[in-house]
């Protein structure tokens, strides 16, 4: 509000940028506020800004900031990417359920391309199923996706259409 209306730009310069140019030079105009009342909920970023490739070359995020989620059973702890993978890590509890398992189609949507998994790490893939003896354990897993471009700073995964497993804008940068 405190802003002069002369110092505002008359016409728009980056229109006919493509979208990476476009984030380019925008990135140094958006800034996010996160607010929490929990000394816990520290994210941490390390990242390689000296390469020039297309895909990065690492990126490794905890307690990476999720816009949305469905799900109540699981949480991101980790997110790590680098020129030939993107790691996608999970803790949780299984309540009242005895088992566990994750469908073969869960894919990551980045830049509306979306990314097949790979592999999983301490979760059955369907039909399989990770099995517990009693409820209320804690487990952990990892899923890997191909790698993304370089110029993702956000992503979404999406199990199916009908899951809870449901994560909406992670943010990596």
């Amino acid at each position: 509000m405190s802003i002069s209306p002369d110092i505002l730009p008359k016409r728009n310069t980056i229109s006919s940028l493509s979208r990476p140019n476009k984030i380019k030079r925008l990135d140094d105009f958006v800034f996010m506020i996160k607010c929490s009342n929990s000394t816990s909920s520290k994210s941490s970023a390390i990242y390689d800004t000296h390469s020039d490739t297309t895909t990065w070359q690492s990126v490794s995020i905890s307690n990476p900031h999720v816009a949305s989620y469905n799900s109540t059973s699981n949480s991101i702890v980790k997110v790590t990417a680098d020129e030939n993978k993107t790691i996608v890590e999970f803790k949780g509890n299984n309540e009242n359920y005895s088992w566990i398992t994750i469908d073969p189609n869960i894919y990551i949507l980045a830049d509306d391309k979306k990314y097949k998994l790979l592999q999983a790490e301490g979760i059955g893939i369907s039909p399989n199923k990770t099995n517990f003896s009693t409820p209320n354990n804690d487990y952990y897993f990892k899923l890997v996706f191909p790698a993304l471009p370089k110029s993702t700073s956000v992503f979404d995964i999406i199990e199916t259409p009908d899951s809870e497993w449901k994560y909406y804008g992670i943010r990596i940068r």
